[in-house]
């Protein structure tokens, strides 16, 4: 999937989520703290697409619902 693509429909389903599901997106620093992840982990996850994420101004928004997680039988990645 294309970069482009991939953020504009993070874009959707946060608005969505937010709006619709009252959902508070937080920093994504402040969502790694609480599943274990350093910041670098994140945006690495993040640029992955492993994590529906984006920004308001210079910060990203998201939610320790919002990343994907790996299904049984799926291969680790390297």
């Amino acid at each position: 999937m294309s970069e482009s693509l991939r953020v504009s429909i993070d874009r959707i389903l946060t608005r969505l989520l937010e709006e619709k599901e009252g959902m508070k997106l937080k920093a994504a620093n402040e969502v790694g703290k609480a599943l274990n992840y350093s910041p670098d982990s994140i945006r690495t996850l993040i640029s992955r697409g492993k994590f529906i994420a984006l920004t308001r101004g210079k910060e990203w928004l998201t939610h320790e619902k919002l990343l994907f997680k790996q299904r049984k039988g799926d291969e680790k990645e390297p």
